[in-house]
């Protein structure tokens, strides 16, 4: 997309003309390039972490005795410097991310270049080799790349399904919703998410049950065009049921040229396109579901310039026929989405106006009864009507195959407030939405979101501490995500109400400054002490809930699911022994166990769990359909209050200047209800479990609803439950669900949640922990055993401190995932968690030469078990 500029600073650029590979190795160079490259700075923030982390923080420590199964030592390895590729190789690195890599050897999230790397970038100049290629992507080999492994992903995906009752008749579980943005705090391809970082701010996704498909936008001509998504997003996905796409990005408007696409268009002696069957390869081994193509190749030059459109068609097309014919499901299931700039489906008496376009749309795969069309998005702000003839006329396309992109990137101000219904139904000759045509759409997102938690930095009082800080950023980002999906009241109904693009731009004067600032500033969520008052231009049009007849909501409030149904993975499709989550974004500032210390800022987002399918549905028993004032009571995720990972869920008054959760204002005369999670349940063979904390202030209870689902009315039920104490002022409840006989196929269990009578005014409500216990499902648990663990590499640059990629055998059926720890001075420090048996940590110490490992397996229920101990000898 054009739209989109890089500013990067790469390490030996090279312009010149490319040559055929004739060697996987590098020479020798006299200059000693990767010998000789400064040490990496994890405290950057836009390369690093931006925390300084240090491993042996008392507030790290175990604090009691833990047993141990010792494995003995790993093999003795050589010490290194640096990464030497010649003998390690890590496929296609970017230039850049080589100074990270080889002074550190962190392993990092996967990028491609078509036609690999220059062998100057590796430092070696001479004239005869340095235009030399390395690493072409149709070399790529899983087995033989050593960053492979960490980009995999071992979630797969979780069947969702619609929740088994809608907050609105006018949610459309046919329309489709994809993102395009950064999942990351920086704008770059490479990053090690994969094996997370110690700053607790990343720009995760957290709405997965409105999101069709995640892509994941990253890559350029600079940093390589083709970059599957991140290994920790694609499991966050598929925890959540949401498909994760990689982007091919080939920009022909910054800098893409004819030869850096020469192995992308390779053809065996039959004439077919290699880069089909690597594509899908890459797609297979990491887990992901399919690639978003945005062919730009061109820029503003004529077809062919530097790629022609039907070579693209022809790709996309046996990408398509080739999955068809593959025996495995998932292969057969993966996808491919197109977009051009200013493409179009408008046709006239079947003729398409943008060619490209319309060439894509005869790449349907066939295949024993089987089709697959290749789904398409359309320009910036495609109205409905210009695809409606393509769609009349169309057997095989549905509207939800295709999009058009609101560009959200540059108008952040959209959300909460926008009305989607004018960028995806059709309007009749009145003016009216026609509910039955219709077309999906994206969002083009940048960093979408996250420009709020930037806008939030400048706001950070003095003397917070970086931890504090980037608490405060997830708070600001993810304050204004909810937002997004559920409107600026965070409250899903039929009263709600959005404006057009045009009525929103004119409450919000193009010469304001700070303009992300004024629109947190004028949230009453955002609980400064010193806050200024908000541009008045905001308040009186968008923001009014102060002036809104006294009803302390906003009069504008609509989001993405004002328009689509939520999805949810508890359904009767999904079988397990234990549904459980603790509603873990995947990051804080503490990290909780039993028995490891809750003072840890960390970053993995292998450990998202499924989240909260309503964001925020609290509302009064007696009066559902009206939100409650949003500057006394509102849902958010709350980082100081944990019960499991890192982070509840709550029920506050919003946060404040260290990203803490303020208490809500309660009206004792009023029982509140809280929807937390959907469901489409017809077996009830279940026994449900919720872990909270309310300070003893409240009379809580289960909340259960159930939908007819011929009249698709709802009955709720509150079910008082005598509580057990946890300690720490937890408090578990559980229920059996066959104890209520009306649970059926056509009267369905559709939401979990809680009822809540307040005896105080002033307090906050978590919520630790959900859990289904399937009934029906017998329990065949192996216990979780470690062995066998393995040394890959050690890097070090002054003997003192130490880098290692290490492994282990990882046998048990109810690991969720691993606590890694570190040995030093006769007490364990938690230095790290993953869902891999393959791990990388940094800035080690060593105890009389041996530096010592301790991997805890925590199953599924969360109970830990023995740490596994072994030594690396440095």
């Amino acid at each position: 997309m054009k739209k989109l500029l890089f500013t990067l600073t790469a390490l030996g650029l090279i312009a010149g003309t490319t040559t055929n590979v004739v060697s996987c190795y590098l020479i020798n160079n006299d200059n000693n390039f990767l010998e000789n490259l400064p040490d990496f700075d994890w405290t950057n923030s836009n390369f690093g972490d931006g925390i300084d982390f240090n491993n042996y923080n008392e507030a790290n420590a175990l604090t009691s005795e833990t047993k141990e199964n010792y494995l003995g030592k790993t093999n003795k390895q050589k010490v290194n410097r640096f990464v030497d590729y010649n003998t390690f190789s890590t496929g296609f690195q970017w230039s850049q991310n080589i100074l990270k890599q080889a002074v550190t050897g962190v392993p990092l999230n996967k990028g491609f270049m078509p036609n690999g790397n220059f062998v100057s970038d590796f430092g070696v100049n001479t004239p005869s080799q340095r235009y030399r290629q390395i690493n072409s992507i149709l070399d790529w080999d899983p087995n033989k790349d050593m960053d492979a492994k960490y980009n995999k992903s071992g979630q797969p995906l979780i069947k969702s399904t619609s929740v088994a009752t809608k907050l609105s008749p006018e949610q459309n579980e046919d329309i489709t919703f994809m993102p395009l943005g950064f999942t990351s705090r920086k704008h770059r391809t490479y990053d090690n998410t994969i094996v997370g970082t110690k700053n607790p701010y990343e720009n995760t996704p957290i709405n997965y049950q409105y999101i069709t498909g995640v892509v994941n936008w990253s890559g350029s001509w600079l940093e390589g065009p083709i970059v599957p998504p991140p290994a920790d997003i694609i499991e966050a996905g598929h925890q959540n049921g949401t498909k994760v796409y990689g982007n091919i990005f080939l920009d022909g408007w910054h800098g893409l040229s004819k030869n850096m696409l020469k192995d992308f268009l390779k053809k065996d002696e039959y004439g077919n396109f290699l880069i089909v069957d690597k594509l899908i390869e890459i797609a297979d081994y990491m887990g992901f579901d399919g690639w978003f193509f945005n062919n730009e190749a061109n820029g503003s030059m004529p077809d062919g310039w530097i790629l022609k459109n039907s070579d693209v068609a022809q790709i996309i097309k046996d990408f398509n026929n080739k999955t068809l014919r593959s025996e495995d499901s998932r292969i057969q299931d993966l996808d491919m989405i197109f977009y051009t700039n200013e493409g179009s489906l408008k046709a006239t008496n079947g003729e398409f106006a943008d060619k490209q376009t319309g060439e894509i749309t005869t790449t349907t795969g066939e295949y024993n009864g089987r089709k697959k069309v290749t789904k398409i998005v359309t320009t910036f702000s495609e109205s409905p009507e210009r695809s409606m003839e393509f769609l009349d006329n169309s057997d095989e396309y549905t509207g939800g195959d295709v999009m058009t992109i609101i560009d959200e990137g540059v108008n952040s101000q959209l959300s909460g407030f926008f009305d989607f219904k004018n960028q995806t139904y059709l309007k009749d000759k009145n003016g009216n939405f026609d509910k039955n045509k219709f077309t999906g759409f994206t969002t083009y997102l940048d960093n979408g979101t996250g420009v709020f938690a930037g806008a939030v930095s400048g706001l950070t009082p003095k003397g917070t501490s970086p931890e504090r800080a980037a608490l405060l950023q997830i708070q600001a980002n993810q304050l204004m995500n909810d937002i997004q999906y559920s409107g600026s009241n965070l409250f899903i109904s039929k009263k709600d109400i959005g404006k057009t693009s045009k009525e929103i731009s004119t409450s919000i004067p193009d010469s304001m400054e700070n303009k992300n600032v004024q629109f947190l500033l004028a949230d009453p969520r955002v609980k400064f002490k010193d806050k200024e008052k908000a541009n008045d231009d905001i308040l009186n049009t968008l923001y009014d809930y102060s002036t809104n007849g006294g009803k302390g909501y906003n009069s504008t409030s609509f989001g993405i699911g004002s328009l689509m149904t939520e999805k949810t993975i508890i359904n009767d499709d999904n079988n397990e022994a234990l549904f459980k989550t603790n509603f873990s974004t995947g990051s804080g500032i503490k990290f909780v166990s039993d028995e490891t210390s809750t003072q840890y800022p960390w970053s993995n987002r292998r450990l998202v769990d499924t989240l909260p399918s309503y964001r925020w549905q609290v509302y009064d028993k007696a009066n559902q359909d009206e939100p409650l004032p949003i500057s006394d009571i509102t849902g958010a995720w709350d980082y100081d209050v944990v019960y499991k990972k890192g982070n509840s869920i709550a029920i506050g008054g919003g946060f404040d200047e260290t990203g803490a959760i303020v208490d809500a204002k309660w009206d004792t005369n009023k029982t509140y209800y809280w929807d937390i999670m959907g469901t489409n349940l017809s077996k009830k063979n279940r026994k449900i479990n919720f872990v909270y904390k309310d300070g003893d202030n409240a009379d809580v209870k289960l909340l259960l609803t159930t939908t007819n689902q011929s009249t698709q009315i709802d009955t709720q039920k509150e079910i008082e439950l005598t509580s057990t104490s946890l300690g720490d002022g937890w408090k578990s409840i559980s229920y059996d669900l066959n104890q209520i006989s009306s649970i059926n196929q056509d009267n369905k269990l559709s939401k979990i949640g809680l009822s809540i009578k307040p005896n105080e005014t002033y307090f906050k409500l978590n919520v630790g922990e959900l859990s289904i216990e399937n009934l029906d499902v017998t329990k065949n648990i192996e216990k979780a055993e470690i062995s066998k663990p393995s040394l890959e590499y050690i890097i070090s640059r002054n003997n003192q401190d130490y880098n290692i990629r290490f492994g282990y055998t990882s046998k048990g059926n109810n690991i969720s995932y691993y606590e890694i720890y570190t040995f030093f001075n006769d007490r364990w420090y938690r230095v790290g968690e993953t869902t891999q048996s393959d791990y990388f940590l940094k800035d080690l110490k060593p105890n009389s030469g041996n530096i010592k490992i301790g991997v805890k397996p925590i199953d599924k229920d969360g109970k830990q078990n023995d740490m596994y101990s072994f030594d690396i000898e440095v």
